[in-house]
Parts: C-alpha cells; sequence; structure tokens
C-alpha cells in the first residue's frame, strides 16, 4: 500500500527532515484529487504518514499544524464532499493516535478540532 511506503520512508533515519514539506505535497495532492469516498480504511492508513513519525520524532506537531491550517476543500459538488471528508477522517485517526499516547499537543489538537469547511 503506497500509504505504509511512505510512513516507512519518512520514518526512516535517514529521510531529512527538511524533505517533510514533500510529504505534505504528496498527502495534500491525493487528497484534493481522489473524488470518492475511502473504503478499506485508506484514510486512516494514510494517517500512519503522520502520527507515526510524529511518534518517532521525525515530525514536528507545530509543522503538521500550520500545514492542516492551510488545507482548504470548498464545497461545490458531491466530489468535494468525499474529499473533505476523506482529509476529515485522517485527521480524526491522527487526534486519536496521538491522544491515546498522551502525545497530541495543543497546536495540533486545535488545528485539527477546528478543519472544517
Amino acid at each position: 500500500h503506497g500509504a505504509d511506503l511512505l510512513t516507512e520512508v519518512v520514518c526512516h533515519p535517514d529521510f531529512p527532515k527538511n524533505r517533510n514539506h514533500e510529504v505534505f505535497d504528496v498527502l495534500g495532492q491525493l487528497f484534493k484529487r481522489i473524488t470518492i469516498r475511502f473504503t478499506n480504511d485508506e484514510d486512516w492508513r494514510l494517517a500512519r504518514v503522520l502520527y507515526e513519525p510524529i511518534l518517532q520524532g521525525k515530525l514536528d506537531q507545530e509543522q503538521v499544524a500550520s500545514w492542516v491550517k492551510t488545507i482548504d476543500f470548498p464545497i461545490e459538488e458531491r466530489e468535494d464532499f468525499y474529499k473533505f471528508s476523506n482529509f476529515r477522517s485522517c485527521l480524526l485517526e491522527v487526534y486519536i493516535q496521538l491522544d491515546q499516547r498522551n502525545s497530541l499537543q495543543n497546536d495540533l489538537k486545535e488545528a485539527i478540532q477546528s478543519f472544517q469547511y
């Protein structure tokens, strides 16, 4: 699965932190391009791309929070809602996984809680 591969790449010890923006670019493009509602937990697998490197110290929550605040899903057609819903479900899984481990910082918590269309 592509999300599993991307998670492994970001968490790899040789992956430079200065390339994290590329991970955000890939995820943003993916969520904006897919026009159907995810099935089979793809949104949760994509969430691992964010929370696993956070838990391993490879990705800063402030970076993720800043990125989330830039994501916009204007709802004009049914497919637009699916894009938004996929991303929201991904963020919910990030929230849950980090919160369960008492690792969710306020910046990211607030960014996820305020994400809406």
